[in-house]
């Protein structure tokens, strides 16, 4: 019995510092049968892993459906977010936090974290090399003049429609000022070009068709 109480210790240690109510609002819900649910995963995702204190970025990836399709670059950049203390895996608090982000956050709640992800440089802004980079990645395919062209031609679109002050940098408040103006831009994944909802086939052109009905 001994044997089995080192994990099960180090689990307490991990989640012990958080209140119910901090988790509570993280997680934006009150129900708590959620947030035991969303435990019992973490619990089930950190014994999969090669670390007893947390989830490790492989068991993170596949244990994440919404992540399990996505390119290397965009998960280690959003591992690297999540992370804050750079341990190598996500613990309980960064656990919560990485749920809200990419499951049950609202639309701006989204875009304040896809920001801090696509924000390569950190200089509080997204340019068009770091939303070309990131969409390129995202097709996994090989990259040549014809792929480059679509490319370019999705980053201008985007950018033409949020890049208010047309300074060549998108700001996160201008992307929130967006959404909030055009409800129907529900995928705020796609509408960057991931491919992070069960449509994946559609999402990453869900913001350009939606930008040609606007103009019809």
């Amino acid at each position: 019995m001994r044997a089995e109480l080192g994990p099960n210790l180090k689990m307490y240690k991990a989640v012990r510092p958080q209140s119910p109510a901090r988790l509570t609002s993280r997680t934006d819900t009150k129900d708590l049968r959620q947030l035991y649910k969303l435990f019992n995963r973490f619990k089930a995702l950190t014994a999969l892993s090669s670390s007893t204190e947390g989830i490790d970025k492989d068991t993170f990836r596949r244990g994440v459906p919404m992540l399990s399709v996505e390119d290397n670059l965009f998960v280690d950049r959003v591992f690297e977010v999540l992370d804050e203390d750079g341990s190598g895996i996500i613990d309980w608090s960064e656990f919560v936090e990485a749920m809200s982000s990419l499951e049950k956050g609202s639309r701006e709640k989204r875009t304040d974290f896809l920001f801090r992800v696509y924000d390569i440089d950190k200089d509080g802004g997204i340019t068009r090399d770091e939303l070309g980079q990131f969409f390129l990645s995202s097709l996994m395919v090989e990259v040549d003049d014809t792929i480059r062209e679509v490319s370019d031609y999705f980053v201008e679109q985007v950018f033409s429609e949020i890049d208010l002050d047309k300074n060549g940098s998108m700001t996160v408040d201008e992307a929130i000022e967006y959404i909030r103006q055009h409800p129907e831009a529900k995928d705020i994944f796609g509408m960057f070009g991931r491919s992070m909802t069960s449509d994946a086939d559609t999402n990453a052109g869900d913001f350009l068709s939606q930008r040609t009905r606007r103009k019809q």
